[in-house]
């Protein structure tokens, strides 16, 4: 069985190497987005790969899926997880750059700005999620090997090595 087809920003030999067995047998690799994952997969652990532009941004595992990215990612709960943190740092720069649109906020509103920003630049991002088809992904500590051997092949900005 020929691997499924992956989008630019993971490569199908890159899983196939971090992964270490026929990949297509046993995981899942999704495109997906912010607004098509909503609950489906509560409780489900997995992998998961943020690309903007055809790059790599941000390399991630959890033990519930929907929690981890839908309720933290996707609406920018800021301290809710590591990487909201480093969306925030990463767009810093463009959000300061609109000062015109948050300068005669209340701080209450600054911060309502800077998360519906945020909250705007994660749902535009593209998610590539990879889920166990048979429980693969259940045991944490292979989870994170694999997380591991995905950050050090993609190097994405947002996971330093």
């Amino acid at each position: 069985m020929s691997p499924p087809a992956t989008p630019p920003c993971m490569p199908s030999s890159l899983l196939e190497e971090c992964l270490g067995v026929n990949y297509a047998e046993h995981f899942k690799v999704e495109l997906s987005s912010c607004s098509k994952l909503g609950d489906r997969y509560w409780k489900v652990p997995a992998l998961y790969v943020f690309c903007e532009n055809d790059r790599p941004l941000y390399v991630g595992e959890t033990g519930n899926t929907s929690r981890r990215i839908y309720r933290e990612h996707c609406s920018a709960h800021i301290g809710g997880s590591e990487g909201v943190a480093r969306f925030l740092m990463y767009y810093l720069d463009q959000i300061a750059e609109a000062v015109e649109e948050w300068v005669g906020l209340s701080p209450l509103g600054r911060e309502r700005y800077v998360k519906e920003f945020l909250k705007r630049k994660v749902e535009g991002l593209t998610l590539v999620i990879i889920l166990g088809s048979r429980g693969e992904l259940r045991n944490g500590r292979r989870r994170r090997e694999v997380e591991r051997c995905l950050r050090m092949k993609l190097r994405p900005p947002l996971n330093p090595v």
